[in-house]
């Protein structure tokens, strides 16, 4: 009777919070075998979809081998701060083989899980069972978690930021200091551990292994308590905190670290991506965006007023960060106590100063800008919102439940329904209800994009290349459309799909080189490499003109009779089976000579390349603007291009750069595979050279890194409404051998696997 005692609160807010999640969502109008959503980040690892389908499949979370690659290997794309989701995805595959259904499944278990973990900290708080259930329910709903999570698995993660939180909590309220019994952890007579110092770790290994967001605002909240520990001369604090950033600290090598240490060369997808530091302000946190009510309210005048801020000082993911008015309230209160000296307020004055600090880091402006000099990649500093909301929940709990020591059974849990009343209310808008329109039109669209990979699969097609590449003069460079082509592999089993290729491989060099012929060619050198199909996607192309360019030269080449397209027109698959059937007919010698076509001329030495021109783009990684005129702009803080030296001997190569412009006077810093190779100012638009030595080209590549002291904006100096960060305008590059010849190794990718695919 004991153990059911206890584990009947759980198996309640499991029913309640899938209820609630079902009439808030109005869920019965949805096909469950549909993800409710499938769009943008969600496709992808940092969403559910590709992790939920790496699940099914058995894949593991850095790799998959259903993506094509040039050397048949497995691609190491992903990320592996990720885990906890992918181990709890890989759960639920056993019983569920459906990647809409999964997908649908583990959001709503987020909700559980946020319940969950917050009802077990509440009661190891002492609150009463009662207000614990009430506020861990209004915690799962926060807008934040339902408006975000299913396309940033790190803001699901908040689940665990309360277990996390409770070794901190009881430290900073002195509940260690208990002589209770159950807040020890005894191993024998000599070692006593602290229950709530186990709990803490488990709960920072939760939060490490499932956000790095949350592993790097739990390091900095860490080590602020480990400081503010060290001065009151806390030992146990010292001790439960420094041992926390221990598992911060190795938390974050194993996530971003070690992966690239073993991708043997290749770049890991998603793994310590940078990010523009200006990016730190653009997501940070503002007060008013946490006590706003949310976008859509069910009250009018809150609707109104919530929009007229939007309207006027504009948001963006940050507008999600809303707390909703009951923990806005405990928020507004444990700041007020931090400034009341009156005893009777000092564990929420406590609670308060940790939600200060968090303030100070996260606000526009603030010590995140101090942090980001360090580490640039954390950028969305509004998701400490959570951390906020964390904590507030435990002000509010606490608050209640010395109100009602002495109040009855039938006055408490009329308070914790009105509680969930109120935030239910608050929290959710009609914005989340799924009406019978949208549902018609988004369970269509997947189903039409389903049957229609089913078909590509049926064909026998193994190996497709997705067109436009990132590298096509062609492409449409919108954020959200490269996400699209990974449905190619969401939809499919055996079929091996050019998406998700990491940029630096020796696919990603490949299908970069693939630009350099026109659309017959590239036909054949796709086929002589065992790529038996072509795949287009409408709107990856700029202009329209510009697609129907591409398919009626497909079209001619292959026969219509060999094309597939898509219900909604916008997937288009050209089987090329046919050319493998004529290639089969040549010998090993032209097969390897089409090959290896695609390794010659990569970079022409003593050419001067125009940043104007198409031929540049080849070589163009990250970093520049379009074509303006006669020149491109440098975009944000650093320009990244990489040219492979089409040479057998070559010895060190000079590079000359000009430029036509300057947003500011600027120091720049050169970067070549990853060595400063030198620093220098841009005066009076000068050409600059510089030398990149033999000894620092690995495996015949220069990866040319620029890096710009000055950046800014038109619009900052009230020039235009150019919003981009731009610091200088290159005109020209020329690439020089210095006539000294070394001998090397070969400049080629090994084609061994090719050649012994294609001896039939």
């Amino acid at each position: 009777m004991k153990y059911i005692n206890k584990i009947f609160p759980y198996v309640a807010i499991l029913f309640s919070t899938i209820i609630l999640f079902v009439c808030v969502h109005t869920f019965w109008n949805w096909d469950i075998n549909v993800p409710i959503d499938f769009t943008q980040d969600t496709i992808t690892d940092g969403g559910t979809l590709t992790l939920a389908k790496k699940a099914i499949r058995g894949e593991g979370i850095l790799s998959t081998i259903n993506f094509w690659t040039i050397d048949n290997s497995s691609v190491a794309w992903g990320i592996i701060d990720a885990s906890v989701h992918y181990l709890l995805l890989r759960f639920l595959a056993i019983f569920i083989h459906s990647v809409g259904v999964l997908t649908n499944v583990y959001y709503i278990a987020t909700f559980v899980l946020c319940a969950w973990f917050m009802y077990y900290v509440l009661r190891r708080l002492n609150i009463n069972s009662q207000i614990s259930f009430a506020i861990s329910l209004i915690f799962a709903f926060l807008p934040g978690h339902w408006e975000r999570s299913i396309r940033h698995l790190a803001i699901g993660s908040c689940f665990a930021l309360p277990l996390m939180l409770l070794g901190c909590v009881y430290i900073v309220l002195g509940y260690v200091d208990t002589d209770e019994k159950k807040e020890f952890v005894v191993w024998n007579s000599k070692v006593v551990i602290y229950r709530s110092y186990i709990e803490g770790i488990v709960g920072t290994l939760l939060v490490c292994f499932s956000s790095i967001y949350f592993c790097a605002f739990a390091m900095i909240l860490h080590a602020f308590l480990a400081v503010i520990s060290l001065l009151k001369r806390n030992k146990k604090g010292i001790y439960f905190f420094l041992s926390y950033i221990c598992i911060d600290v190795m938390s974050i090598f194993a996530t971003l670290i070690f992966p690239n240490l073993m991708s043997k060369g290749d770049a890991v997808s998603q793994i310590g991506a940078t990010r523009n530091i200006a990016e730190i302000n653009t997501y940070g946190m503002k007060i008013m965006q946490l006590v706003l009510p949310i976008h859509g309210h069910r009250i009018s005048f809150l609707q109104s007023l919530r929009s007229l801020y939007a309207s006027s000082f504009g948001e963006n993911e940050n507008a999600s960060s809303s707390l909703g008015f009951i923990f806005s309230v405990a928020f507004i209160f444990s700041i007020l106590c931090v400034f009341l000296d009156n005893p009777k307020y000092k564990k929420y004055a406590e609670i308060g100063k940790l939600n200060v600090f968090i303030l100070l880091v996260s606000l526009v402006g603030g010590l995140s800008e101090f942090i980001g000099l360090v580490i640039s990649s954390i950028r969305c500093y509004n998701r400490m919102s959570f951390i906020i909301a964390c904590l507030s929940a435990f002000v509010l709990a606490i608050l209640l439940d010395e109100y009602l020591i002495n109040k009855t059974k039938k006055r408490t849990l009329i308070l914790a329904a009105f509680i969930v009343l109120i935030g239910i209310y608050d929290q959710t808008s009609e914005r989340m209800k799924i009406s019978d329109e949208f549902a018609a039109v988004y369970v269509q669209k997947w189903n039409d994009e389903k049957n229609f990979f089913d078909k590509i699969e049926l064909s026998g097609a193994k190996e497709v290349l997705i067109y436009p590449s990132k590298y096509s003069s062609l492409y449409n460079d919108n954020y959200f459309y490269k996400y699209e082509t990974i449905k190619a592999y969401i939809h499919t089993n055996d079929v091996k799909f050019s998406t998700g290729y990491v940029q630096g491989s020796s696919t990603d060099l490949w299908i970069k080189a693939l630009e350099g012929y026109d659309n017959e060619e590239k036909i054949k050198i796709c086929a002589a490499v065992g790529i038996d199909g072509i795949l287009l996607y409408k709107d990856g192309f700029k202009e329209i003109e510009e697609f129907n360019s591409i398919y009626n030269d497909f079209l001619l080449y292959v026969g219509e009779e060999n094309i597939l397209v898509s219900e909604n027109q916008q997937w288009y698959f050209f089987s090329i089976q046919s050319y493998i059937d004529q290639l089969k007919n040549w010998d090993v010698n032209q097969l390897k000579g089409l090959i290896d076509l695609l390794y010659s001329n990569r970079v022409e030495l003593d050419k001067v390349y125009y940043f104007n021109e198409d031929a540049i783009q080849t070589y163009i990684v990250d970093g520049f603007s379009k074509a303006e005129f006669d020149f491109r702009w440098s975009l944000n803080n650093k320009s990244t291009m990489e040219f492979i030296i089409n040479k057998e001997n070559y010895g060190d190569i000079d590079i000359t750069l000009s430029y036509m412009q300057l947003s500011d006077p600027q120091e720049i810093e050169i970067r070549v595979n990853g060595y400063v190779l030198n620093t220098m100012s841009l005066i009076d638009y000068q050409p600059i050279s510089f030398t990149v030595p033999r000894s620092m080209i690995e495996n015949d590549t220069i990866m040319l890194e620029i890096s710009y002291s000055n950046p800014s904006s038109p619009a900052s100096k009230g020039i235009n409404s150019d919003n981009r960060e731009l610091a200088v305008a290159w005109h020209t590059i020329e690439l020089s051998d210095t006539g000294e010849n070394i001998e090397h190794g070969d400049a080629y990718v090994d084609m061994q696997y090719f050649y012994e695919y294609l001896e039939y």
